[in-house]
């Protein structure tokens, strides 16, 4: 089964999320059980993963329409931020951070950012304290 009748078995069926990417009809059908026995999260790893939270505000919410002229990945870096801060993932995101070409400091501090920010977000300010943030986990 390849091609166009591999597309209207998933269809066939009540499909919330297809993931491209699988190449035979045996990963598919992995991908199925994997599926049908999930029965959530553990309590622990819910508690862990702090499921159902929502970081304090202001947060980023990810919308990407935050455009910067001079190239900093604001998006990217604010939700570096979060998983710093919320989660703890302190090392690995001061990592990340160091390895961009791009870093905060390049802000020339012009708003336009803030200007598309449909949520109204100083991110000049939520950049800078992130990249105290990350510079000091190291």
């Amino acid at each position: 089964m390849n091609g166009p009748s591999v597309a209207w078995g998933v269809l066939a069926n009540d499909v919330d999320t297809v993931i491209p990417g699988l190449r035979s009809v045996e990963e598919a059908d992995l991908a199925a059980k994997v599926a049908e026995e999930f029965n959530g999260l553990p309590e622990e790893e819910k508690r862990l993963y702090r499921f159902g939270e929502l970081p304090p505000e202001p947060f980023c919410r990810q919308c990407g329409l935050c455009f910067c002229p001079e190239g900093i990945r604001i998006s990217t870096i604010l939700r570096w931020g979060q998983y710093c801060t919320f989660y703890g993932i302190k090392n690995w995101c001061s990592q990340q951070y160091d390895k961009l070409n791009v870093k905060v400091e390049m802000c020339t501090e012009c708003g336009e950012c803030e200007k598309k920010c449909p949520y109204g977000l100083p991110i000049v300010k939520m950049l800078r304290d992130t990249e105290a943030r990350l510079a000091s986990s190291f």
